[in-house]
Order: C-alpha cells, then structure tokens, then sequence
C-alpha cells in the first residue's frame, strides 16, 4: 500500500512539476513565433528574474516544513511568515524596477511576474501540507491543471489580443483563483489550524531558514547571472537567444526535482532514526539516476540539440552547437550539486552551503561582468560552465561527507 502510494506521488508529482516547469519554455515558444526576438528577450529577462526573487519570497521553501517531523512549528506559523515575506520581497522588486528605470512596459511586465512568481510561493506553503499529509499528488494534479490553464491564456493574450501586459494579467488572475479557491481549501480540509501571529516563533522559523533562503537566493542568482551580465551590456534581442540555449539547464533541474521532491520526507525520516545503509542506499540511487541521464542528455544533445531547439523556436542554432553541449555539462554539475544540496537541507547541514553559495555568486558575478562584455553570448554561456565548475569544486568536501559522517553525526547542524 505504502508503495503504491510513494508510486502515485512520484508520477504525479513528475506530470505536475514538468508542466509547470516546462510553461516557461512553452511561453518563450510561443512568443518566439509571434513576437520579434526584442519582446522575447524582455520576457524572458523578467520571467528568471521573477524566479530568483521569488526564492526570497519563499524563505526556504517547503523542503523545511515538510521535512519537519517533530512538529517544532506550528502551521499557523509556516502560513503567516509565508505571506509575510512574500510582501516585503515584493517592496525589493518595486526598489529594483525604479533604481533600473527600464521602459514602462519593461518595468511593468516585471512587477506582473514578480505577483505571478509569489502567487506560486504562497500556493507552496499549502502544498507543503498537502505533501505532509501524503497527498504530495494533489500537488502534481493542481500544478498540471493550473499550468494547462495557464498555456491556454498565454496563448489567447499573445495570438489573439496580442498584448504582452495583458497576457501577464490573465495568467496572473489564473494563479489568484486557484490559491485561494482551490489550494488553500484543498488544505484545510485535511489540517485545521487557526491564523495567530506567534511574534516568537516566526522569529525562530525567519532564523532558521534564513540560511535555506539565502543558500537558495544565491543559488538562483549564480546560475543567472549571465542573464544580468548581458541586460547590462548586451541588447535583448541576445537575452532572447541566450535563454533560448539556457533552456536545457532548466529542464536538468527540474529532472532532479522529480528524483528527489517525492523522498525528502523519507530522507529526514531515515536520518532522524539513524537508519544509515538504507539512506545511502537512497542517496546513491538518486546519483545513479542523475548521472544516467545527464550521460544520455549529452548524447542526444550532440546529435540532435541544435536540430531540436530549431524545431521548438523556428530559428537556425547551427552555429551554436558547442554553446550547447557546455550548457548540458554545466547543466549535469549544477542539478547534481543542487540535488546534493537538498539533502544535506534535510540533514539541517545549511550554514556551510549559504556560505558555498555566496562564495560562487562572487565568483559568477565577476567571471559573467569579464566575459560578457569581451565575447558577448559565448561569454554568457563560457561564464556559466566556469562557474558550475567552480561550485563543484567548492561541494567535493561536503559531497564525501554524505557518506563518511553527514547520516551518523546527526547533531551537527552546519
């Protein structure tokens, strides 16, 4: 029974994280066909840049919440800080759209992503209920649902009205009715739980995902930041491509989401019960499995990459073959260390990655502002395998500390 539970989890899970994921790359097509490369760059600019702060917003994510088995915070507590820093991440967005001062059409596709992005984040808070609960395929099932409607509006906005703010709102006003109609009712129905503002203990919950929301904001931040590189120096019309090409990335990381989201809960639980041979045992599947792929990831990219990102965008990226194939190897290094990373959150080893994290975003922030300016795209795409290299160098200690001491030592914290 179990295990056909854990199977239920593990699909659904899988269909809703890869069509959520995957609007992003469906929203940059369509675009693609019926918009000028211009437009598709600010889109694409503003939707990664929605995806890093939104990482402020969450404050750790669930991966805390549903990973706390002892029940150390009340859920009352999860929900108002979650709502909490959604705000005053979005007070960061407004200070940045005016220190920018892009264009007003820029500057407004910004902020309407940035609600979208959040929306998503305070959906998260209910969906770590829900995957408590052992419901992680209610999950999977609103996630598809809500990212079909989604595609469907994105693609009446830019066919038929064809106006790029609009568009925005109407996915916008999608993400609205399914939080609070649908998710957070879904929610309640399984947990009961009063709202009180708990001044103590969401202090104790900022203080201690602090370090997962930083880890995670850096994260995000070293893994973009070509993007910001070439909004400084290069025009949108080279945004729109380097996204383009960066795509692959995305879809590695959301691979290793699906291997690893539906065990977390298992992992903490095993290492909380000193269960060590079954836990690596864990550990070493989920290597196996992302190695499996990032080897047959490369293969396919070298024969038909170029090929298959011209189907999808209906552009010629012939010369581009070899920025292609860095990005599947830096793609392979990021997800093995992410996926690495989020283990070692269950394990609560999380000061030592905030540090990692901030050490590699310096690293990228430099690397992308040389090279970017010198060698424009190639640059871009240099800087990100450069870095992902650098990040795995950083991750070797705690990597063999998975194995060595990180499921006996279960006191140390960092």
């Amino acid at each position: 029974m179990k295990t056909n539970s854990l199977k239920k989890d593990y699909i659904w899970n899988t269909v809703g994280a890869l069509t959520i994921s995957a609007t992003s790359l469906i929203y940059t097509v369509i675009m693609s066909r019926f918009c000028n490369l211009n437009d598709v760059g600010i889109f694409s600019f503003a939707f990664s840049f929605a995806c890093m702060i939104v990482t402020l917003a969450s404050f750790g994510g669930r991966t805390f919440q549903v990973t706390d088995t002892k029940g150390e915070i009340k859920t009352s507590t999860y929900i108002i800080t979650r709502y909490i820093t959604v705000l005053l991440s979005y007070l960061l967005v407004i200070i940045f759209a005016l220190i920018k001062n892009y264009n007003i059409e820029k500057t407004l596709i910004i902020l309407i992503l940035c609600i979208f992005k959040f929306l998503e984040e305070l959906s998260d808070v209910y969906y770590g209920i829900l995957q408590k609960r052992k419901k992680l395929y209610k999950v999977g099932q609103y996630q598809f649902i809500k990212s079909i409607i989604n595609i469907i509006l994105f693609c009446i906005g830019i066919i038929f009205i064809k106006n790029l703010i609009v568009t925005v709102l109407l996915i916008t006003l999608n993400n609205t009715i399914f939080l609070f109609c649908i998710e957070r009712k879904k929610a309640e129905k399984l947990e009961t739980w009063h709202l009180k503002f708990d001044k103590k203990e969401i202090i104790a919950l900022l203080e201690v995902n602090f370090y997962i929301c930083g880890f995670t904001f850096f994260s995000t931040y070293l893994i973009n930041a070509p993007k910001y590189a070439i909004d400084t120096y290069l025009t949108n019309d080279i945004q729109a491509i380097f996204n383009m090409l960066i795509m692959p990335a995305t879809l590695m990381l959301l691979i290793g989401g699906f291997i690893i989201n539906p065990i977390l809960v298992d992992v903490a639980e095993k290492y909380e019960k000193r269960k060590n041979n079954e836990l690596k045992s864990m550990i070493t599947k989920v290597i196996c499995y992302l190695l499996l792929f990032g080897v047959l990831a490369l293969i396919a990219s070298y024969f038909l990459g170029t090929w298959a990102l011209g189907i999808i965008y209906g552009l010629s990226f012939t010369k581009y073959k070899t920025e292609l194939l860095i990005v599947i190897v830096g793609a392979i290094l990021y997800t093995f260390v992410t996926i690495l990373g989020q283990i070692l959150i269950a394990f609560r080893k999380i000061k030592i990655q905030l540090v990692i994290a901030v050490l590699c975003s310096i690293f990228a922030y430099v690397i992308s502002n040389v090279l970017v300016p010198k060698l424009g795209l190639s640059g871009g795409i240099y800087s990100y395998l450069i870095t992902m290299i650098f990040r795995t160098i950083c991750y070797i200690p705690l990597i063999f500390s998975i194995f060595k001491k990180g499921t006996s030592d279960k006191n140390e914290k960092n």
